[in-house]
């Protein structure tokens, strides 16, 4: 390269140097003189009066976050299917945030270990498991009510959509969500909440409807087995427990609703009862009454009697078509039943619980 050249290059080159250390210079100014709107650690910590659809859009806390803080980022991420508690610090997930369990939330949670739920690994499940992930995603946090279930709750939606609706014209407006899959058992709703289904919505209230299919996929050997029935029970009570853990961890204060297996006949069309399932049934029932009367802002409703004749010896087949799934009559008696305890939690106003108090010294 001639000397002229190399001249040339080094006034170019300094002029370009002499831009960029301008340039630097300004936005660190601009830095200093502005207002510094990322959330640090101790402010994250006390968010807990924070909910989703209450004084704030979650989607507040996505701009305020500072992503570059190691410390948080590693706080945050916590894996959703273990048996770890996320409890103690407020949490942001996919730039929405939910509150952590504290006081006596906190303390009930204290001796829970959360189980892993399981999966069907069938396309089909996976494609319904993903369509509800964006129907309740899709509400965000406005919601009143969201009902997570079977196919008794996938059903819900095409066969009786309306029932809420016409129930609750003349009190108000009424915003619930149905979250189903037909099969599934209480450990795929389980795996359905820690993938998905509940990431940080802060409904009114929850109701639960899990637990037909555990109790009817049992062999007939199976079911009048006392051991078994005895052992299905506690099975389904631990996997209940989990459910209403890892919501707690989300949503301490939503309001829970166990809705107990109506009934199973021995076939599609036989309306006898008791059936070869009713012991099971009535076990499972069982175990989420004392689930409930063990837990706080817990409830648990049982419709059973309701499903059948009046003295008790048959399903009533004009409410349950198959002796399993509601007709549109049976889901408008399930709202019903269930209604008598769900309308006094939507109709009150949603507040916030009080922050922890700070540890002493």
């Amino acid at each position: 390269m001639s000397y002229f050249k190399l001249v040339k290059f080094a006034e170019l080159f300094g002029v370009w140097l002499a831009f960029v250390l301008s340039v630097t210079a300004a936005a660190s100014t601009d830095r200093e003189g502005a207002e510094d709107t990322t959330l640090k650690k101790s402010e994250l910590n006390d968010l807990s009066w924070l909910k989703c659809g209450h004084d704030l859009p979650c989607q507040w806390l996505a701009t305020k976050f500072a992503p570059d803080e190691p410390e948080i980022t590693e706080d945050l991420r916590a894996n959703e299917g273990s048996s770890s508690s996320r409890s103690d610090v407020s949490s942001l997930e996919n730039g929405v945030c939910f509150a952590p369990a504290h006081g006596e939330c906190k303390d009930r949670l204290a001796g829970i270990t959360v189980l892993a739920g399981t999966p069907i690994n069938e396309r089909s499940w996976e494609r319904r498991l993903s369509k509800n992930v964006e129907k309740i995603t899709r509400d965000e946090c406005e919601l009143d009510m969201i009902w997570f279930g079977d196919s008794i709750t996938e059903f819900w939606e095409d066969k009786a959509g309306h029932v809420w609706e016409d129930m609750y014209e003349v009190s108000g407006s009424f915003r619930g969500v149905y979250s189903g899959i037909s099969g599934d058992t209480s450990s795929q709703l389980l795996f359905r909440l820690q993938n998905g289904e509940f990431s940080y919505q802060y409904p009114k209230a929850i109701v639960i409807h899990i637990g037909t299919n555990d109790v009817m996929y049992a062999t007939d050997f199976e079911l009048a087995n006392e051991d078994h029935v005895r052992n299905t029970a506690k099975a389904v009570r631990q996997r209940m427990e989990s459910i209403l853990a890892y919501i707690r961890q989300k949503a301490c204060d939503t309001h829970i609703i166990l809705v107990g297996v109506i009934a199973a006949g021995n076939s599609d069309t036989d309306v006898s009862w008791p059936s070869k399932f009713t012991d099971s049934v009535n076990a499972v029932n069982a175990e989420f009454q004392k689930l409930a009367a063990e837990n706080r802002k817990v409830d648990f409703v049982d419709c059973q009697s309701l499903f059948l004749v009046k003295d008790g010896a048959k399903i009533n087949i004009d409410l349950l078509r198959d002796t399993v799934h509601p007709s549109v009559k049976g889901y408008e008696v399930l709202a019903r039943c269930v209604n008598h305890v769900l309308l006094p939690i939507v109709q009150t106003p949603f507040s916030p619980p009080p922050p922890e108090p700070p540890s002493p010294p």
